[in-house]
């Protein structure tokens, strides 16, 4: 049995479009043991996974958040960038934890995003699980080898449990960056875990959840 440790409903708006129930269902159907729910930066749909998890025994639901990752929230330029970090609850205190993160992001590093630095989850790390993220991660967005050795020594200084993020897709990005991926593990002794990034409950839903994608992006 296997778990999904990357999963988006509707409430990362414009992007997921599976309502809770739909991923509890699906995860049921195709026996799952576990599914991370891992929204864009917020946490709106915990409450109604709580609700619905009597319903569900055999599924263990993990709570986390993508994060917006920068180098400093106190900046605001147009022109600074931002990064997925997929953030899951190791405990009932991590879950505490990503409350105070998340409303940081929001009160004090939004800009466009609500978007938080690495600094933010200094002391934190003990109760958490991070993994590196998707094509959108600060990994995969830098060229140089090098400096990503650097980016993934700081995350495990933070982060006792930190894992490389790999996706099962079949676009020449995502399979180019995993070869990056399984040669980074080597060269730092971290290890890798495989996602799927959900945005749909089913293969036919990801036809809507495209136009949901195309309207955020016009």
């Amino acid at each position: 049995m296997s778990s999904r440790l990357h999963v988006h409903s509707m409430y990362s708006l414009l992007d997921g479009y599976a309502t809770p129930k739909e991923n509890l269902d699906r995860a049921k159907e195709i026996g799952l043991k576990a599914i991370a729910v891992t929204e864009h930066g917020n946490e709106y749909s915990f409450v109604y996974y709580d609700m619905l998890k009597k319903d569900y025994p055999e599924l263990k639901i993990i709570y986390g958040v993508e994060f917006y990752e920068c180098f400093d929230m106190s900046v605001q330029d147009k022109d600074s960038k931002y990064f997925h970090l997929i953030v899951l609850a190791k405990n009932e205190n991590g879950r505490k934890i990503l409350n105070k993160l998340v409303t940081k992001s929001n009160l004090e590093g939004f800009y466009y995003k609500p978007r938080i630095d690495l600094d933010a989850f200094k002391g934190y790390g003990e109760d958490l699980v991070v993994l590196s993220a998707c094509l959108a991660s600060k990994l995969a967005r830098e060229e140089d080898y090098n400096k990503c050795i650097e980016y993934i020594n700081e995350y495990k200084k933070i982060f006792p449990f930190f894992y490389l993020e790999m996706q099962s897709s079949d676009s020449e990005d995502q399979i180019e960056y995993n070869k990056k991926l399984l040669q980074l593990s080597k060269d730092t002794n971290t290890p890798f875990t495989i996602t799927t990034d959900s945005h749909a409950a089913t293969k036919e839903d990801l036809y809507y959840q495209g136009r949901l994608v195309q309207i955020a992006h016009d």
